[in-house]
């Protein structure tokens, strides 16, 4: 699953959801918080499970992140989740930040399509390991 970003940068191109993390916050609390304000969807997380039983490290790169003139120096985490059985029926977009999702099959993804470097790279790092 893919986002087609609402606003610059890459407005109109493809992402995937995510975002900063705020102050007090570590990287995967910041990603569930995340999924939960632009998709409106955050995967389960069965009892006695932990957020790294859930969600899984597969990529980090560094990277500047352009934002109003201004280049922020960043460190892009990249994380797989399973989630069987998710549809478009199951999220809520928000609308200032994502335009749609697109489900997309591995052969179906060109690169070309999407806002950032650093994604296209995590993408590459992805298909080269194994799903679920």
């Amino acid at each position: 699953m893919f986002t087609v970003r609402a606003k610059e940068p890459g407005k109109g191109l493809m992402d995937m959801p995510g975002g900063f993390v705020d102050a007090g916050e570590g990287a995967l609390e910041g990603l569930y918080r995340e999924l939960r304000e632009e998709i409106g969807w955050t995967p389960p997380v069965p009892n006695g499970a932990k957020l790294t039983d859930v969600f899984k490290l597969y990529a980090s790169f560094s990277n500047v992140y352009k934002y109003k003139g201004i280049d922020y120096n960043t460190c892009d985490l990249y994380f797989s989740v399973c989630a069987p059985g998710l549809t478009q029926d199951d999220l809520r977009l928000e609308k200032g930040e994502i335009a749609e999702v697109r489900f997309l099959k591995p052969e179906q993804i060109d690169l070309d399509q999407f806002a950032f470097e650093s994604t296209k790279r995590a993408i590459k790092v992805y298909l080269g390991k194994t799903n679920c």
